[in-house]
């Protein structure tokens, strides 16, 4: 049953009336939110476990009160209140109210997507029984299934774009997505039947780095609504950069995040962290532009939040280069997890990976003239994260690799591209094992090619000591191959990816029981060193 089945006004006839904000748009409510809270955070209120209607009410409730003062606007999802029946309609209502109540707009997060009179009922249903201010909806029928929805004048209506979810693929393909960012720019098919030149929103995944570059691109009139920052993998910077408006002090990007939020011990110090998170990401003192003042607990310059890179573990799980199970290594230590980059094998996987790299190396602020990758994983390495860091960041930058065998004739010699001496050097490998290689490598362009290693940039950086299947002593000093490796080659040794960041994105999909949380804890208490500069 959809969520119009249960439109009974009798079932709020106990109800004080609503506290409506259909006095302004959504767009100018959000807008001037945005500008007192000097924040974009959307934050989700979606009840998992509630067992009951009032139950799922309570829950929400709690959240709105601790994190107002720092979100732009709520969405709750509307499957956690309609399976509750007649009360969880009565219980969403009450949420909504409690929502106008501390001056906050509401997106109904409900993907509608129907046409003729149930399209009609569904609107009715969102925007007279319920009250809120924007909704979700499905554009598969066309317009016919959002006409009824535009019809109300001053409602934020976001179309499904590019969602993350594994088969999404099969339907929204590049082309489908591309058609539906065209036609709802103020001038296409769509967005030009708005009333009242209101916009269209997008809903456009997070974790689709390359998919919400390609959306802005194509429209810079959309508000879009970004979920998956947090629990579902996606990076928070990376979103904001790929899909912020060009616009001056309007990026148009409200990120939603819910159970990041839900499940902390402080949520309003988790919501403050987000905002500001996203402050930092849309360019830093967007609180003091916006506002004229900065929060009385911050300092005039903030400090960048450092998100989990979540988003490249949905990558490299999608394409098989990440494993759970068991797996005994090299060293004969049986692991729960197994990392392969050279599984990063077509060309939407390898896109991933040198997005990866790229966003890593430009939030470490590493100066260097030329990247080298190492034969032979290092060699489409190095080649990918240039162009990436080109496309993405501005930054051009040389390539260079070594061969195996040296040639006699051409240029002869074992290095390949651009000339390394002299020149700051920033070494790309896939992950740091024993070492051997990369301090090889390391020889090769400093003794022997003149060059300087300012940094080396990894994959993955496991958080483990060196040694075999036997665990160290309590007493040993506990140094991972990354540092050690770092401590010899006198330089940074970063990474995409560590054990603590793998373990906290685990955590977020999972109880803290699961079953695999805790084999990759017990394997980190074996063999884990002491937290190094990826932690």
């Amino acid at each position: 049953l959809g969520l119009a089945a249960f439109g009974g006004a009798h079932l709020f006839s106990r109800q004080k009336k609503a506290v409506s904000m259909s006095s302004s748009s959504f767009w100018s409510s959000v807008s001037s939110r945005a500008a007192t809270k000097g924040s974009y955070l959307c934050v989700g209120l979606d009840p998992h476990e509630a067992a009951s209607a009032e139950a799922a009410y309570e829950a929400c409730s709690s959240v709105i009160e601790e994190t107002a003062e720092y979100a732009c606007c709520f969405k709750p999802n509307s499957a956690f209140f309609e399976v509750h029946g007649g009360p969880g309609i009565e219980a969403l209502k009450r949420v909504v109210e409690k929502c106008h109540e501390k001056g906050a707009p509401v997106l109904l997060d409900c993907k509608r997507g129907d046409v003729g009179s149930t399209a009609q009922k569904y609107a009715e249903t969102c925007f007279d029984l319920l009250q809120v201010d924007a909704v979700t909806l499905s554009p598969y029928l066309g317009w016919d299934a959002i006409k009824p929805f535009a019809n109300y004048e001053g409602k934020g209506l976001f179309i499904l774009c590019a969602t993350s979810n594994p088969s999404a693929g099969t339907v929204q393909t590049p082309a489908v997505r591309d058609a539906v960012a065209r036609m709802s720019t103020a001038a296409g098919a769509w967005g030009a039947q708005m009333g009242g030149g209101h916009p269209l929103g997008l809903v456009v995944g997070a974790t689709d780095v390359a998919a919400l570059r390609r959306v802005r691109e194509l429209n810079d009139d959309a508000w879009i609504l970004a979920p998956g920052v947090g629990a579902q993998g996606g990076d928070l910077a990376d979103a904001v950069r790929a899909g912020r408006a060009q616009r001056k002090d309007d990026p148009r990007l409200i990120v939603p995040v819910s159970r990041g939020i839900a499940n902390a011990d402080d949520r309003a110090a988790k919501a403050k962290e987000l905002r500001d998170g996203l402050n930092d990401a849309l360019g830093g003192g967007l609180l003091l532009l916006l506002t004229g003042k900065d929060d009385d607990d911050a300092t005039s310059e903030r400090h960048h939040q450092k998100q989990p890179p979540a988003a490249f573990v949905e990558a490299a799980l999608g394409c098989g280069a990440l494993k759970f199970g068991d797996f005994t290594l090299k060293s004969g230590r049986l692991s729960p997890y197994f990392f392969n980059a050279g599984l990063f094998s077509a060309g939407s996987h390898v896109n991933a990976l040198f997005d990866a790299y790229a966003a890593r190396v430009a939030r470490s602020g590493v100066d260097f003239d030329v990247i080298f990758g190492p034969a032979y994983k290092g060699i489409p390495l190095c080649a990918g994260v240039a162009a990436a860091l080109a496309r993405d960041f501005n930054v051009d930058v040389a390539y260079a690799y070594d061969r195996k065998e040296a040639k006699d004739h051409g240029e002869g010699g074992t290095l390949v591209g651009a000339d390394v001496r002299g020149k700051r050097v920033l070494l790309i490998d896939d992950v740091i094992s024993a070492g051997t290689a990369i301090r090889e490598a390391a020889s090769l362009l400093v003794d022997k090619s003149g060059a300087t290693l300012v940094a080396a940039c990894v994959a993955l950086d496991r958080q483990e000591v060196t040694g075999g299947k036997e665990k160290p002593p309590p007493d040993a000093p506990r140094i991972s191959a990354v540092d050690a490796a770092a401590k010899d080659l006198g330089c940074p040794v970063i990474a995409i990816l560590s054990l603590t960041d793998l373990l906290n994105y685990l955590v977020g999909q999972n109880d803290n029981d699961d079953p695999v949380v805790a084999k990759v804890r017990q394997y980190r208490a074996d063999y884990g060193a002491a937290p190094s500069n990826n932690e």
